[in-house]
């Protein structure tokens, strides 16, 4: 495994709401917001699944949205997995280590698929938000639109519904120490992005039955090698043991491994999702009424309004990330330990009292009422 020489630290956090990733809003043609979000080729990716990792000998494989500080670093686009119109860097790579994660020792490779906006809370500086599947925040995250047309999820019965699968491991530090400790509520998530195969046949570095399994991270010797076959990204991440949800992990930019590249090239193309449809036509509806007027309503809810306005949506906004411009000034709560939030307003500078002329501060300015000099 070759050494590295570390470029810093950087801030990380984990999302997922199966919303297009900015570098593919690019790839689209023509344009489709039926078939603008994630696939779940997208999700963490075992190396061991696609002929093994690189020289680092990283564990994990992600993509995610990267700041422009970083975006920067990384330098111009690949040319592999599309482009963002705000930043460069989509298709590169940087290696990260968590130092305060279960397994401290793992090392892990992301690309750059989105874009983390300077406006989100810690995305002024080198920043790289993980995309996981269930570990979006609920109380943070402003663009879910996980349902069935986004890859197999539920429904969501309002626009946000916080028992949606898609947020379930979003806030796992209320409940668990690390990571690791909330593997099992990976459960919730579709088979396609939590299904475990069956363990292979033990060996000598494999938990011996009725082992118990560690008291620091809930995992045995077992469960710290790889299950044989296709991991879910959920269980791959968990395992990983972080400690807090916005770590600072150490990063280098390094290579991606060409096989990562295939696989994030193949998952996404001019049609959308490798294997998805287009706007759907398949429910004899008859949609010759449908027009731009028309569709640019709320609708009714029904399966011929969103087939027949389908053609009708908007393009894609100016910024590709997957977050819209933060309101105006709203109240904010205190920085989350992971997703997104746009920074408070900035309030104008108050002049000290002393400074103050006098007639203002005779006549009261300061706390009402008389002040004497």
């Amino acid at each position: 495994m070759s050494s590295v020489a570390w470029a810093g630290t950087l801030k990380s956090t984990h999302y997922w709401d199966c919303n297009g990733q900015g570098c593919d809003a690019t790839v689209l043609q023509p344009w489709d917001a039926s078939s603008y979000w994630s696939p779940s080729q997208y999700a963490p990716q075992d190396p061991e699944d696609h002929g093994g990792p690189s020289e680092y000998g990283e564990k994990m494989w992600f993509t995610g949205a990267a700041s422009d500080a970083l975006a920067d670093l990384l330098g111009d686009d690949d040319g592999c997995c599309g482009s963002d119109t705000d930043s460069t860097g989509c298709g590169k790579c940087v290696l990260l280590r968590n130092p305060g994660a279960v397994q401290a020792d793992w090392r892990a490779i992301a690309m750059k698929k989105n874009r983390c906006p300077p406006w989100s809370a810690g995305c002024d500086r080198v920043h790289f938000d993980l995309a996981v599947p269930g570990f979006d925040h609920f109380a943070y995250s402003t663009a879910n639109v996980c349902g069935p047309q986004t890859g197999g999820w539920a429904e969501q019965p309002t626009d946000r519904d916080e028992s949606h699968a898609s947020y379930t491991l979003g806030d796992w530090y209320v409940r668990h120490a690390n990571t690791a400790l909330a593997e099992a509520e990976c459960d919730a998530l579709p088979a396609e992005y939590q299904a475990r195969p069956p363990a292979p046949a033990p060996t000598h570095s494999h938990r011996r039955a009725g082992s118990a399994p560690s008291a620091q991270s809930g995992l045995g010797p077992a469960d710290t090698c790889r299950v044989a076959g296709a991991q879910g990204g959920c269980r791959l991440f968990a395992r990983w043991g972080w400690t807090t949800g916005d770590p600072e992990l150490e990063y280098a930019v390094v290579p991606c491994p060409p096989a990562f590249t295939a696989h994030v090239q193949a998952a996404f193309g001019p049609d959308g999702p490798a294997g998805s449809r287009r706007c759907p036509t398949d429910n004899n509806c008859g949609c010759d009424w449908a027009t731009a007027d028309i569709c640019s309503g709320a609708g009714d809810g029904s399966v011929c309004f969103a087939e027949c306005c389908c053609p009708f949506a908007p393009a894609p906004p100016s910024s590709t990330s997957h977050l819209p411009p933060p309101p105006p000034a709203p109240p904010l709560p205190p920085a989350p330990p992971g997703g997104y939030l746009p920074p408070p307003p900035s309030l104008p500078p108050v002049a000290p009292a002393s400074s103050l002329p006098v007639a203002t501060i005779a006549a009261g300015g300061i706390g009402g009422g008389l002040t004497f000099l």
